[in-house]
């Protein structure tokens, strides 16, 4: 303990008590804020600025298997399937690179970890989760699997589709913005920096949307092997 007490920054000691306190809590507890942008589905997907030609599959169980034993960030991935119970995740492979990762969640993945963000109404989708390889940042690769889900999920009659991005997350928020999504409300995690993504408390802005339309999809869809 007192080792740990002379780590305290001179900062923190110079407000005695408060500052000793105010170390602690720091040193416990995370704060974490994330943004709500939301597109509409009503709308035409805007052409994607991509150059490159890829396949957006879904991952099979046997390549799913191997997550568990690939570099990172494969290993998380499979967490998300073994562990939270996500139940689809799309490759973005380029030749015989797999590029990107991604996981397209709706209303009957409410109870699973990543969608505490904001639960999801029947008429909503939201693309989770998203990893780019480093060699294909900044190609336009992840705007372009954005336009074929966006495309595949208005088709399917769903309204509306989100993102919930790290405030701190610049460019995943101007890709949002380049989409025609707009920033709609705040979420805010606070959490012991020892629980898992996913668990703690959630302060959510209200999102503000259209009322629920008769005739909505359901609140899920069955997807393609291939989404083109």
């Amino acid at each position: 303990m007192l080792e740990k007490l002379k780590r305290i920054p001179a900062t923190y000691k110079q407000e005695g008590l408060r500052g000793l306190g105010r170390a602690v809590a720091d040193q416990v507890f995370d704060h974490v804020e994330f943004v709500a942008a939301q597109g509409d589905l009503r709308q035409p997907p805007r052409p994607a600025r991509c150059s490159l030609t890829f396949e957006l599959r879904r991952v099979d169980a046997s390549l799913f298997e191997q997550f568990r034993t690939m570099p990172a960030p494969f290993p998380r991935h499979f967490e998300y399937g073994s562990v939270y119970g996500m139940r689809h995740c799309y490759a973005a492979s380029v030749g015989q690179d797999m590029a990107a990762l991604m996981w397209p969640v709706f209303q009957a993945d409410n109870t699973r970890m990543v969608t505490r963000w904001r639960y999801l109404l029947p008429d909503e989708a939201r693309l989770a989760s998203i990893w780019v390889s480093p060699a294909y940042r900044g190609t336009g690769l992840i705007d372009a699997c954005y336009a074929r889900f966006e495309a595949l999920c208005g088709g399917a009659g769903f309204r509306y589709f989100y993102t919930f991005t790290w405030i701190g997350n610049h460019g995943s928020r101007k890709l949002s913005a380049r989409r025609g999504f707009r920033e709609v409300g705040s979420i805010h995690r606070y959490s012991f920096r020892w629980q898992r993504e996913g668990r703690g408390l959630y302060i959510r802005q209200r999102i503000p949307r259209d009322p629920l339309a008769p005739g909505h999809p359901g609140g899920d869809m069955k997807l393609p092997g291939v989404i083109e």
